[in-house]
C-alpha cells in the first residue's frame, strides 16, 4: 500500500506533497516513526520514499485503501476525509498547538 505523505505549516491551508510510504498495512502511529527515523537510526528507512526525517504537528497521511487522512496534531490525530481535513486547517492554521 502506498501511504501519501503531506504537510501543513503555520499560517498555511494547502497541503505540501512530501512522498510516501511503502508498507503492507496502514497504521499512523507506524508512519509517524518512520517519518522521524533520523531519532532512532542514522539510515533512512528503506520504505520511506521522502527527504523527511523528522516531523511534528502538521503532517497528514493519507491511507489508499480507504482515502481517510490522519492529521497529526500537537496531541494526538484527527482522523478523516478531505473535508473534515482541510476545514480543521482552515480554522487553525494560525494556531501554534493544534488540539
Amino acid at each position: 500500500m502506498k501511504v501519501n505523505i503531506h504537510t501543513y505549516s503555520f499560517g498555511n491551508n494547502m497541503p505540501v506533497y512530501k512522498g510516501y510510504i511503502e508498507m503492507d498495512n496502514f497504521d499512523a502511529d507506524t508512519c509517524w516513526n518512520l517519518c522521524n527515523w533520523s531519532a532512532w537510526t542514522d539510515k533512512k528507512p528503506e520504505m520511506l520514499h521522502s527527504e523527511i526525517s523528522s516531523c511534528a504537528h502538521g503532517i497528514c497521511f493519507t491511507n489508499s485503501e480507504t482515502w481517510e487522512k490522519w492529521l497529526a496534531l500537537s496531541f494526538g490525530w484527527l482522523k478523516g476525509d478531505e473535508k473534515k481535513i482541510s476545514d480543521y486547517i482552515e480554522k487553525h492554521k494560525n494556531n501554534i498547538f493544534w488540539k
